[in-house]
């Protein structure tokens, strides 16, 4: 049951009501709407999370307050606002401030947050006593999304812009591994692929961009020019849920001999990238428009793996042996980004018009990394690998649009496209994931 109760904060101003409350040089008008919500579920609540994920208690339901100063009287801002939504139980909550003084600046300031729930009941004895019919994924995680945007207009065509931008993941993950290792004997790949168990695996990743540009306005030409920095940081540990833990495989009676009895995994990655970001349109012709672009990205960081883990598993000659495995690694990531695009919009009447515009990407991933593993303590193995990724897009796109009347738009054209993708695995062609696409 959901009980609402509304509730004016400042009364907007009309004919029959005095007008807006004055307070700091502002003329100050709002509204509030206050509310506590009742649940009584009955059946799966994670279903009912998964669906609605709606908390009982206490909310906010909007938060609505503007103001604004009369001319001349408040030399920091003309005018201001503030607004939420969905605070206290809502999966969505949303808030945002804007503050500004008429051809100096604006500012403002966006937040959000969404969860997200998923659990299928993996554990749940069906009728007929079947299993695996879910994946054993199960995630109950916030997403939460921060900026802050500030621009300075020096002139009337010259502005300055700074940017902060801050997105992070975080909750509790459920999910499945087979405990695979560098360096393992060939006897162990039955069983890995008959033993996926089902692990925790708390998440904790943020992202944080920092960018400052200029745009500047010549008659029919504008520029714009970011610069800044990016970095992610990600943070994953897993765990075994019980000791010991069978496969999720439950059909086969041989999984029961094939516990494993503990696991620790830690794994991270940290990027970072500088930011360069350009665009351009104008009309160099009354009748031509044209525009372009350049974006470069390139991340690079490190990334670490430590394991360990032991159970009951097949040795060689398929006898049920008690094992312990520790494994290590550390690698070095580099991933450049380039993206360029160029367009022309030709006038050919005032009810027809041409465009054509490119587009090229070109992605590449590289990773050099060392590996150790330990075999029940007395078979070590180590190496390193050099993976490359090449990606390249091309994209042509040539349109005409028809406006025989003020209301229908006629729009037909043709989009190609040419993707190549290479892969290099020690610095040699691996030819099953190297591949070109034309369509």
């Amino acid at each position: 049951m959901l009980l609402l109760v509304a509730s004016p904060l400042l009364t907007a101003q009309d004919e029959s009501e005095a007008p807006p409350m004055t307070v700091g040089g502002f003329q100050n008008q709002g509204s509030v709407t206050l509310g506590y919500r009742f649940t009584d579920i009955k059946g799966y609540r994670p279903q009912f999370l998964q669906l609605f994920d709606l908390q009982k208690g206490f909310r906010v339901q909007d938060f609505n307050i503007f103001g604004e100063s009369q001319p001349g009287v408040n030399p920091f801002a003309d005018t201001y606002s503030l607004s939420t939504s969905g605070l206290g139980g809502d999966p969505n909550p949303t808030a945002q401030l804007k503050v500004s003084k008429t051809g100096l600046y604006d500012f403002r300031v966006n937040w959000r947050q969404s969860y997200y729930y998923w659990n299928q009941n993996d554990t749940v004895i069906l009728p007929l006593g079947f299993a695996g019919l879910t994946n054993n994924h199960d995630w109950a995680t916030v997403r939460k999304f921060g900026s802050a945007d500030f621009t300075l207009h020096a002139t009337k065509n010259l502005r300055f812009n700074f940017n902060y931008y801050r997105t992070s993941n975080s909750g509790t993950l459920f999910t499945t591994r087979a405990p695979d290792f560098f360096g393992s004997p060939g006897s162990w790949g039955s069983y890995v692929r008959a033993n996926p168990y089902y692990l925790f695996a708390p998440l904790n990743d943020d992202t944080n961009r920092f960018t400052g540009g200029v745009d500047y306005t010549w008659n029919s030409w504008s520029v714009h020019y970011n610069l800044g920095y990016q970095t992610f940081n990600e943070n994953l540990n897993l765990s075994n849920v019980t000791s010991p833990e069978r496969s999720i495989d439950t059909s086969t009676p041989i999984t029961a001999r094939e516990p494993l009895l503990g696991l620790s995994w830690s794994q991270s990655r940290r990027l970072t990238t500088p930011i360069s970001e350009f665009a351009f349109t104008g009309k160099p012709l009354s009748e031509l428009e044209w525009r372009g672009g350049y974006i470069y990205y390139r991340y690079a960081g490190p990334a670490s793996l430590d394991q360990s883990f032991n159970g009951i598993a097949p040795n060689s000659t398929g006898a049920q042996t008690p094992y312990s495995v520790s494994q290590g690694g550390r690698a070095t990531l580099t991933e450049p980004n380039h993206v360029f695009n160029q367009g022309l919009t030709y006038e050919i009447k005032d009810w027809w018009s041409a465009s054509l515009d490119y587009r090229y990407s070109r992605f590449t991933s590289e990773a050099i990394g060392n590996f150790n593993s330990l075999f029940n303590g007395t078979t070590p193995a180590s190496g390193q690998h050099d993976n490359v990724w090449r990606n390249g897009l091309s994209d042509l796109d040539l349109n005409m649009d028809f406006t025989p009347i003020g209301t229908l738009v006629i729009r037909p054209g043709i989009h190609l496209m040419k993707a190549d993708v290479e892969a290099l695995v020690d610095g040699v062609s691996d030819p099953p994931r190297t591949l070109r696409i034309n369509t």
